[in-house]
């Protein structure tokens, strides 16, 4: 491990000092240095807690079944944005960023190396609640960047400069955070249990019932056609929760799953997401629409039956054709070719199944990462239709707010690739305390009882992290 850290460093010294940048001839010369260093050989066991913790913002994004991990520490450069403009401002200060970037990659590489990451609120919110370490929007990018993908492992190195580089800060900066990503030591994790819980009485349970019923009269009046409504249980535990433990318990039982963990201050925003946005790579876009939601069965036989009887019942192929029709409706002026595939099959999770949907199309010329995602977000999934209605009727109905939940995941380059998840089975965790969030999405017919216990079943994948319950 010590061979990786020194030979990633010296190959970075080595790229800073042929730079030649100093006060005599750069004096006005400011801007990032991207270094990306391709490890040859094991990289042994990341200490993910440990890493994430040590720093003001952190990240970890995870696809298992994919060999696709970034883990991102400390901020180099960051975009927070609040407001209705948060896409626009955002997009802005990438192209002002574009020409002030000095890297040793080759971008005609296609190996999609990310460069920022971060997360965006489902609504901006500029919530006083217990958001208050996540703006509406904020995309880093991270002075050290572990990345692999595809069988290779790379270390990204990102400084932010300004005329004068010194050289030997920035080496120790680096090493430090390496260290810390790599450390091997052995330390004693205590799972942390369920103390106490709240928001999930029978008191809780009948007036979110009754949320349902007042959107179901809004659909019977035809103010709106579907509508997704969330409801929150806060959580206390005997101890802060170990990130390695949450990490790799997801990991194990949720496979297919997109597995993360934003870290700000005190703050830690995780869980395991089923749902893709938008992935974005050579001009072309894929989207996977999941709407939906079912039970898996005991066995078998029993789950095939509930595939066929439940998952694909005429309330729920309704609900999930408002969102592939909505999203081919966005894509129609922005894009060229499209193509549904995959259409109404079953995408399995351990506890629960959904109705899954792959979307591709090809970009226009002068559509954008940013410009795309103010059209498609948020997506009838997480919120409804028609859209503005909708998010009416959310912020008159939901109770507590959603902050990042039901929002956007995920990391971007500024050669247009780019992969968004939406964040949904996730919660977020401050101290002892954890705030995890489901929903359900309502349309004509939709039952209240069944509507509150699909959210319980959703529940499941945060609440068996801390009560050792069979994730099945």
């Amino acid at each position: 491990m010590n061979k990786i850290i020194s030979d990633s460093i010296s190959a970075f010294e080595k790229f800073l000092t042929e730079l030649k940048i100093d006060d005599k001839n750069n004096g006005n010369q400011t801007g990032l240095i991207n270094f990306i260093f391709l490890v040859t050989g094991p990289t042994g066991r990341i200490n993910l807690n440990t890493s994430l913790k040590s720093f003001e913002r952190s990240f970890y994004f995870e696809k298992p079944s994919e060999d696709y991990l970034i883990i991102g520490l400390d901020e180099a450069l960051k975009i927070s944005e609040n407001g209705e403009t948060r896409f626009v401002a955002t997009e802005k200060k990438i192209n002002e960023l574009k020409p002030n970037i000095i890297s040793n990659w080759d971008s005609s590489k296609p190996l999609n190396i990310p460069l920022f990451v971060g997360a965006m609120k489902f609504l901006p919110e500029r919530s006083e609640d217990n958001w208050t370490e996540f703006d509406d929007s904020t995309w880093f990018i991270p002075e050290v960047m572990f990345f692999r993908n595809n069988q290779k492992t790379f270390l990204i190195f990102n400084i932010n400069f300004s005329s004068t580089i010194h050289i030997e800060k920035i080496k120790e900066r680096i090493k430090m955070k390496l260290e810390s990503l790599f450390d091997q030591t052995e330390k004693e994790v205590v799972q942390a249990k369920i103390k106490s819980i709240s928001g999930n009485s029978p008191k809780d349970k009948k007036k979110w019932k009754g949320f349902i019923t007042q959107a179901l009269e809004n659909i019977l009046e035809n103010n709106i056609d579907k509508i997704v409504l969330s409801r929150r249980i806060e959580l206390t535990l005997s101890n802060e929760p170990n990130l390695d433990y949450l990490t790799q318990s997801l990991k194990t039982f949720y496979p297919r799953c997109s597995i993360f963990c934003y870290h700000h201050g005190k703050s830690n925003f995780f869980g395991a997401s089923p749902e893709r946005l938008a992935l974005f790579s050579a001009g072309r876009m894929m989207i996977e629409v999941l709407a939906g939601s079912a039970p898996r069965g005991k066995d078998e036989i029993e789950d095939i039956s509930i595939e066929k009887n439940d998952l694909l019942s005429e309330k729920n192929i309704r609900e999930h054709n408002f969102v592939v029709e909505y999203i081919k409706n966005v894509l129609t002026p922005i894009t060229v070719d499209i193509k549904i595939e995959n259409q109404l099959t079953s995408k399995k999770l351990p506890n629960i199944q959904h109705i899954s949907t792959s979307i591709l199309a090809t970009l226009k010329k002068d559509e954008t990462l940013f410009s795309t995602l103010k059209e498609l977000f948020p997506t009838p999934s997480v919120c409804g239709v028609p859209k503005e209605n909708a998010i009416h009727l959310i912020k008159k109905l939901e109770e507590q707010k959603r902050g990042l939940y039901s929002g956007i995941i995920g990391w971007f380059n500024l050669l247009g690739e780019a992969e968004f998840d939406i964040s949904l089975r996730s919660a977020l965790q401050i101290n002892h305390n954890l705030y995890a969030y489901a929903g359900s999405g309502i349309v004509q017919d939709s039952e209240p009882e069944d509507e509150f216990k699909e959210t319980e079943l959703k529940f499941r994948t945060i609440l068996s992290l801390f009560n050792n319950e069979n994730k099945n």
